[in-house]
């Protein structure tokens, strides 16, 4: 019999294209994938990569971070959501990278999780993308979804990073996140899924599934089917 979680994956690879670039490693930059983790948090990918891009043009290294200044980082990032907490961490992120490491990124999660603004989530995507570890970031999406398909009790990240790490061998955790988080913004959101059109409905043990609202083309398939 197959594997449950490995059947769905394979599933929502044949509805999500991964390009190369999405699992691409890209050592030579940790410290800007750093920044762009940090301003990635609660912010939408086209914000993330056009406030990320402005910044880093003007300082794409530690030491020019921190002659570029809080209040210049300020000024850099002020259309991404939380901007001037998101600034003081970059900034004293940068400062720790000189003073405490020498000018070097740091390269394991525990080092990562030392830098102000880096939690488990933002330490798992820069070693994913900088150093290709076999980890799954676990952000709201992937929260969620593991949790509805029962891939985990748990609420708690840490937890359920551990339970996603026991069901997915280290060489698929990259393109697995990805499949979540994509599947989380489409069909399985957070407040109301979108149960009634998901490609894994019927793999699916959630049990306060959603039906099609009334009017819809899904609602009237479902009635004109009814004997």
């Amino acid at each position: 019999m197959e594997n449950m979680p490995l059947k769905i994956v394979k599933i929502l690879k044949k509805r999500y294209t991964i390009k190369r670039s999405d699992i691409e490693i890209s050592p030579e930059s940790p410290f800007e994938n750093l920044i762009g983790a940090i301003i990635s948090q609660r912010n939408r990918d086209e914000v993330t990569d056009r406030v990320a891009g402005e910044l880093l043009r003007r300082a794409n290294t530690p030491v020019k971070m921190l002659k570029l200044g809080k209040a210049g980082i300020t000024k850099a990032i002020r259309s991404a959501n939380f901007y001037k907490t998101k600034a003081k961490h970059i900034y004293e992120a940068a400062k720790m990278i000189v003073k405490e490491f020498g000018g070097r990124m740091p390269t394991t999660r525990t080092e990562l999780m030392q830098l102000p603004g880096v939690g488990g989530k933002t330490a798992d995507i820069i070693m994913l993308v900088s150093h290709g570890a076999g980890v799954i970031p676990v952000d709201t999406h992937v929260q969620v979804v593991s949790q509805r398909l029962d891939w985990t009790k748990e609420k708690e990240p840490e937890k359920i990073r551990a339970d996603l790490h026991r069901l997915f061998p280290p060489s698929m955790r990259g393109y697995v996140n990805i499949l979540l988080v994509e599947f989380g913004k489409e069909f399985c959101r957070m407040h109301v899924p979108k149960c009634y059109a998901c490609p894994v409905e019927k793999l699916c043990p959630y049990p306060d599934k959603t039906k099609a609202p009334a009017g819809s083309s899904k609602a009237r398939k479902v009635c004109h089917s009814r004997p």
